[in-house]
């Protein structure tokens, strides 16, 4: 056959170059600036949704330093060709993903968060040491980013910082990517250091999303609602999308519909009872029936293999 299905992609533009199997989500962008109002959103779904598929392809969407239209062609939101011209490409965009965090001490953690600043600033934003809008002390605080050697008072307002920096270069507003941000205080709740991370990231995110003139707006996705009162202190315009609300309902999983299709596609329709069966384990909203991706797709790449192939837990083991 000659559908390629990639497991675990996360990376929007190697989909669509590599002409992978994708379930096109891109409605997301079109609901999200349609009907959202809020500056700063949290949207919160299980593991293994495809929140990092998203969050990646928002990135794409929005960023001013890519050229997208091209990898968004013949999908959903392409057609809304007012919207793509007014925010296809047309902002600075910080994007950080947290996925893959892990830190069994406090200091670990920090040095981690230095990590991700430094790679963000060498892969993304090194372009701001040349720019004349940004001033000689910036651009040093910028170098001790990128080399790694921020010290931690330094690394809690780095994120505003970076925003500042952008809106000065670009004169717009910055969009803020955070995918998995509640990753870093599952870890510290595991290993005793609570209390100082969820300081620390409170510190961090309210410099940066609080009152901010340098944010257009931000995007963040979890598993995990961590109370507005312990994290999100003083932000004023918040709204949190769980699976219990009504917004973006099809937007995370798939739907019965895009199972159909893609069984279809793969020439196995006979299997539909049996993936439903062992995957239609989700209900977004009060009706709204959702699967795990990450098993339809193993399921059906087995498929691909041998049709006697039998479905199994693939979910549950991909995490203690």
């Amino acid at each position: 056959m000659s559908i390629h299905i990639q497991i675990g992609g996360e990376f929007f533009r190697e989909i669509r170059e590599k002409q992978c199997y994708y379930v096109d989500k891109t409605a997301f962008i079109e609901e999200f600036l349609s009907n959202n109002q809020a500056k700063v959103s949290l949207i919160t779904r299980p593991r293994r949704f495809g929140k990092t598929l998203l969050m990646d392809t928002l990135h794409e969407f929005f960023d001013i330093n890519m050229d997208s239209r091209e990898i968004f062609n013949g999908l959903y939101i392409s057609k809304n060709k007012n919207l793509c011209d007014i925010w296809m490409n047309a902002y600075p965009t910080i994007f950080i993903t947290l996925k893959e965090f892990s830190g069994y001490t406090f200091q670990k953690s920090i040095n981690m968060l230095k990590d991700i600043f430094s790679e963000n600033i060498k892969d993304s934003f090194s372009f701001l040491l040349n720019s004349e809008k940004i001033t000689d002390n910036d651009k040093e605080r910028i170098i001790l980013l990128q080399d790694n050697k921020a010290q931690e008072d330094e690394l809690i307002t780095a994120l505003n910082f970076l925003m500042s920096c952008l809106h000065r270069h670009f004169g717009k507003k910055v969009v803020v990517l955070i995918d998995e941000y509640d990753v870093p205080l599952a870890k510290a709740y595991e290993n005793g250091y609570y209390d100082e991370m969820i300081e620390f990231i409170r510190g961090m995110l309210g410099r940066a999303l609080k009152t901010n003139n340098n944010l257009e707006f931000a995007i963040l996705t979890g598993c995990l609602r961590i109370s507005k009162e312990s994290i999100f202190t003083g932000l004023n315009n918040f709204a949190c999308y769980s699976i219990s609300g009504y917004d973006f309902l099809d937007k995370f999983g798939f739907t019965e519909n895009e199972v159909d299709t893609l069984l279809e596609e793969i020439q196995y329709s006979d299997k539909k009872k049996i993936i439903k069966d062992w995957y239609d384990g989700y209900v977004f909203g009060d009706s709204q029936k959702i699967y795990c991706p990450w098993d339809v797709l193993l399921y059906a790449k087995s498929l691909m293999k041998s049709p006697k192939a039998v479905p199994e837990n693939y979910w549950i083991n991909t995490s203690g």
